[in-house]
């Protein structure tokens, strides 16, 4: 009995020990391999509930939203078609910042402009993405107007600085790789203006909570206010009521060319009963101020105070 006791003693402690050491290898095994926890990150911006199309060709094109306060940013017009963006990105620290992870995706949503905003196609961008043997993190797709046809602009990162641009033509489906588009051979609805920026236009239309882009009129932050004393709502009644829900409105860019929306907005924004906003252009310079009252006076300012776009846009890539 006390040899069996004896022996039961040291198989426990042998039994014992080899969980102990068991223990501290898997310890240190878990230590050395940390379990990688995948997170993905979501961009969308809020649902499209309408779409509607204004003025006398049609030109205006109003985008209200279900849930406005989620963001509307990933929104963009061309002539013919809206596109809403949804952006799936991997975003953990095992990530491959430059590459494209499993599980990611870029999904276009294509509404048609000639279809009464109906949704017409629906797009996984990354897998056109791969199938041209590309890699790398889309950082930009936006529905463009060039050379007469409607593109999604796509803008990939390869690097910390390197990165290239791709077209997707959306009725063909054909896409073209690295392709340098020079400014003015189209047109991005969504990017700034000099003669918005060089007048004093937008700093008006700013008291409205809105801000007014090259082709887009869009709130800045919530909803439009205080547009009972402007020409627009009796104008454009459904336009102004667009806004004040947190919508925004668009300019089909080979139907109304910039010079016509920069009347338009100047004829919107005046006090009721007047022709154009009270705007002015101003020489930094000097001081001078000159009154603008229409696209064709900021032209002929703009040429003469040639050296102004340099301290807005010294890159020249606004309109």
């Amino acid at each position: 009995m006390k040899k069996t006791s004896k022996y039961n003693i040291y198989a426990l402690f042998l039994g014992l020990l080899i969980c102990t050491l068991v223990y501290i290898s898997y310890k240190g095994y878990k230590t050395t391999n940390p379990t990688i926890e995948i997170h993905y990150e979501e961009n969308q911006s809020s649902e499209i509930e309408k779409i509607s199309l204004f003025g006398e060709q049609k030109q205006y094109v109003a985008i209200d939203f279900k849930n406005p306060e989620q963001g509307t940013s990933n929104i963009s017009v061309s002539q013919n078609y809206v596109a809403r963006v949804i952006y799936k990105q991997r975003d953990d620290e095992q990530s491959n910042e430059y590459q494209i992870d499993t599980g990611e995706s870029v999904k276009v949503t294509l509404y048609g402009l000639n279809s009464e905003g109906a949704k017409v196609k629906e797009l996984d961008l990354l897998a056109i993405i791969q199938k041209a043997n590309l890699d790398g993190m889309i950082t930009d797709v936006n529905a463009i107007t060039y050379s007469g046809k409607d593109y999604l602009y796509i803008k990939l990162k390869t690097g910390d600085v390197d990165s290239s641009t791709h077209l997707f033509e959306i009725d063909s489906e054909q896409f073209t790789v690295n392709i340098t588009l020079e400014k003015n051979s189209f047109y991005m609805t969504s990017v700034f203006s000099n003669a918005f920026e060089l007048t004093n236009v937008n700093t008006l239309v700013r008291k409205y909570n809105l801000f007014v882009n090259s082709f887009e009129l869009t709130v800045i932050d919530g909803k439009a206010v205080n547009l009972g004393k402007v020409n627009l709502p009796l104008v454009q009644p459904e336009i102004a009521k667009t806004l004040e829900n947190g919508g925004k409105i668009y300019v089909r860019p080979l139907t109304e060319d910039f010079g016509s929306w920069f009347n338009t907005v100047g004829y919107w924004f005046a006090t009721e009963g007047q022709n154009f906003i009270d705007a002015y252009a101003e020489d930094t310079s000097t001081g001078e101020r000159t009154q603008i009252e229409s696209y064709l006076d900021y032209e002929n300012w703009i040429a003469n105070h040639s050296e102004e776009i340099n301290k807005v846009d010294p890159k020249d890539v606004f309109y």
